[in-house]
C-alpha cells in the first residue's frame, strides 16, 4: 500500500567559468567596481548573473519619474533648497505654467541646457 521513497540526491549545479586572476584584477583596477573585485567574483558569481559581464546591467534604486523636484537640484547645483524652489518657480514663469505646477525633466532640462540623459540617470540613481 505504501510506496516506497526515493532517496533524497543533492542537485548538482555546475559552476560558472570565472576569468583568470590577472584578468579580474585588470577590470578592478580599470573600472574601480567593488563588483570586479578579485575575491569578490568568486563569491558573487552565484548571486548575481552579470558578475562576469564587461558591462554592468543597470538597476534603478526606484521606479522611472517626469517630474524634477527641488531636492534634485540641491544634489545638482549643491544650492540650498530655497534658491531650488526659487529656480523651479522661474522656470514655470518661463514656460507659462501656474503657481505649484509640476516641471517636468525635459522642461528643465531645456531651461537649463544640460544634458537630459545625463539629468534623467542621476536623478535615478541617486
Amino acid at each position: 500500500m505504501l510506496a516506497e521513497a526515493k532517496a533524497f540526491k543533492i542537485p548538482h549545479y555546475p559552476s560558472r567559468k570565472i576569468a583568470s586572476y590577472q584578468t579580474l584584477r585588470r577590470r578592478f583596477l580599470r573600472t574601480r567596481d567593488f563588483y570586479d573585485h578579485p575575491s569578490s567574483v568568486e563569491w558573487d558569481a552565484i548571486l548575481y548573473r552579470d558578475a562576469h559581464e564587461p558591462e554592468r546591467l543597470v538597476f534603478y534604486k526606484r521606479d522611472a519619474r517626469l517630474v524634477i523636484y527641488p531636492s534634485d537640484l540641491v544634489a545638482i547645483y549643491g544650492k540650498s533648497a530655497r534658491t531650488a524652489r526659487r529656480y523651479l518657480q522661474y522656470i514655470r514663469e518661463e514656460i507659462g505654467l501656474p503657481k505649484g505646477a509640476p516641471v517636468t525633466i525635459k522642461d528643465f532640462c531645456a531651461q537649463s541646457h544640460l544634458d537630459y540623459e545625463t539629468i534623467h540617470t542621476f536623478i535615478m540613481e541617486s
